[in-house]
C-alpha cells in the first residue's frame, strides 16, 4: 500500500497546529485626540514590531474608537489588550453605514480630518494597565509641510 502522500499531509497538519500559540498580552486602553478634542469614530490598530526580522512578533490588536475618543484593544478575545512589546500604530476613518441603516436612524459618523504623525511607535508593558493618549494632527498641517516652496 502506497502511503507516501501521508507524510506531507501529516507535516502540514502539524505545522498548522504550531501556529496557534498565544503571545502574552497586557491591558491597553486610551483616547485619541486632535487639537485637544477627542475624535468621535474610527478604528485603531496596534501592530507588533519584531526586534529581529526572523521572529513573528505577535498578532495585531484592534479597537473601535468611541464617541468620546476612547478605545479598548482586543487581540484574542474582547478587551484582552495587545501583545507585550513595541507596536506601530494605525488609525482608520470610520466606515459609512449601509443606506438601509441610515434610513433606520443609524447616525452617519463624522470624519475627523486628522492623522497620526509620520510614524508612531508605542510600547505595551507586561503586568500593568497601559493607557495611551494618541495625539493626532490636522491633515492640512502635514500636507502643507510636504509641499515644496513656490518661488513664483
Amino acid at each position: 500500500m502506497k502511503t507516501w502522500y501521508l507524510v506531507p499531509l501529516a507535516l502540514a497538519i502539524f505545522a498548522s497546529g504550531c501556529s496557534t500559540k498565544e503571545f502574552e498580552v497586557a491591558d491597553v486602553q486610551g483616547v485619541c485626540v486632535c487639537n485637544g478634542t477627542p475624535i468621535t469614530a474610527g478604528w485603531i490598530q496596534f501592530s507588533p514590531i519584531s526586534e529581529d526580522s526572523q521572529t513573528m512578533p505577535g498578532k495585531p490588536a484592534m479597537g473601535q474608537i468611541k464617541q468620546d475618543g476612547t478605545f479598548l484593544l482586543s487581540t484574542y478575545s474582547k478587551g484582552d489588550g495587545a501583545v507585550v512589546g513595541k507596536h506601530r500604530i494605525r488609525i482608520t476613518e470610520p466606515t459609512m453605514p449601509d443606506p438601509s441603516e441610515i434610513a433606520q436612524g443609524v447616525p452617519v459618523p463624522q470624519k475627523h480630518n486628522c492623522q497620526l504623525p509620520e510614524e508612531l511607535i508605542l510600547e505595551v508593558k507586561p503586568g500593568e494597565a497601559n493607557h495611551f493618549v494618541i495625539e493626532l494632527e490636522p491633515k492640512s498641517r502635514r500636507t502643507a509641510s510636504r509641499r515644496p516652496a513656490y518661488d513664483g
